[in-house]
């Protein structure tokens, strides 16, 4: 999911005059068909791609 780091960049938050308070108080909601259609390696890479935006974003 490409979308929650794209919203979270500076460039994005500064092109639509975002603050850094209202993403800390945005709704996150995700649709996905789950790990059963990802390889293992990929998923892997996945886990911590979201594992390191989640962390800068705190």
């Amino acid at each position: 999911m490409a979308e929650p780091q794209r919203v979270c960049a500076a460039t994005y938050q500064k092109k639509y005059k975002l603050s850094q308070a209202q993403p800390d108080n945005a709704m996150r909601l995700k649709w996905a068909t789950g790990d059963g259609m990802t390889q293992k390696a990929g998923m892997e890479l996945y886990l911590a791609k979201g594992h390191e935006g989640f962390t800068k974003t705190r």
